[in-house]
């Protein structure tokens, strides 16, 4: 028999654990629908913003995938995605311009071009139409295609599309090669006809040197009459040229503790040969009356060496 006591105290009871229970399956309800729908803030960008014809290259431009190039291909149909309420501009070539256009459904669909840019945007949602173009130098053709994005996170919105074009590309990389190759062949044909006029002048021996073995860098301190007028050395022999050969100077070599040695030459022309180059040379008159030193610029020094200390 059942107890009269506990009957109302047992229904009290029932009703909230009931109630409780019907919240908690909402808020599970609610929870499992918010996990299966992606928030929008959140949205993964797309991978592919516009998608073309198979075999077609479309990458972003400096990580940004709403900036987009493509890869141009007379005969590929390009699909365009359209964002309804943005604008996308279709960039083509900087030496192009826009002659004709063609657009299946120009009320869904906006086209206006400027020079060698096609400015499109759609008018209604989920629209779908074709458009053919035709510029100064390629013709293209597009699938037009237009989306409701949820917002400027969306990944799939893309504000700028630009062609690249490989043959173009290949041709000016070889006008450029092109032009290198030719302005090194200038050079080289100026310098060897400048080598040709001063080998005119240099002595018999030293025309056998390229004229990058050739050394002018001297430079001398003393008497003039002494002194050669030109001096230069093949990285072999050192060649001197005087004013007058009627009193020649002796000439001696300096070494580094400044110790002076009598050096033989030979004359070939009007050129006296040192068969050696040195790091400095003394030219002394008869009687010592006039004396000249001469210094190789160019000469490998050491670091406790000092030429010019006399």
């Amino acid at each position: 028999m059942k107890n009269p006591l506990f009957s109302d105290r047992d229904s009290t009871r029932t009703r909230p654990m009931k109630f409780t229970a019907f919240l908690l399956a909402a808020c599970l309800a609610l929870s499992a629908q918010a996990a299966e729908t992606p928030s929008r803030k959140g949205a993964p960008r797309a991978s592919v913003p516009i998608v073309t014809s198979p075999g077609i290259e479309t990458r972003p431009v400096r990580m940004d995938e709403r900036i987009r190039l493509v890869t141009y291909d007379p005969d590929a149909v390009i699909r365009l995605q359209g964002a309804y309420g943005y604008t996308l501009a279709v960039e083509f070539a900087a030496d192009e311009k826009i002659l004709t256009m063609s657009l299946g459904d120009s009320v869904a669909w906006q086209a206006v071009p400027r020079e060698n840019v096609l400015f499109l945007k759609p008018h209604e949602d989920k629209a779908e139409t074709n458009l053919l173009v035709q510029t100064t130098r390629r013709s293209y053709t597009f699938n037009l295609q237009a989306f409701q994005p949820f917002g400027l996170s969306d990944g799939r919105l893309t504000y700028r599309v630009r062609f690249r074009y490989p043959q173009d590309e290949a041709r000016l990389m070889e006008a450029r090669t092109s032009a290198a190759r030719e302005q090194a062949e200038r050079e080289a044909r100026t310098t060897v006809g400048l080598s040709t006029t001063m080998a005119s002048g240099m002595p018999p021996q030293a025309r056998n040197k390229l004229p990058s073995q050739w050394n002018f860098k001297y430079s001398f301190k003393g008497s003039r009459v002494a002194a050669p007028v030109q001096v230069l050395d093949d990285g072999e022999f050192t060649y001197l040229r005087f004013a007058s050969y009627e009193s020649v100077p002796a000439v001696f070599d300096v070494d580094t503790q400044k110790n002076e040695t009598l050096v033989n030459f030979r004359r070939e022309g009007e050129w006296l040969v040192i068969e050696k180059v040195s790091r400095q040379l003394v030219f002394r008159s008869a009687g010592n009356t006039e004396i000249a030193c001469v210094f190789n610029d160019a000469f490998p020094q050491r670091p406790d060496t000092a030429l010019r200390e006399r």
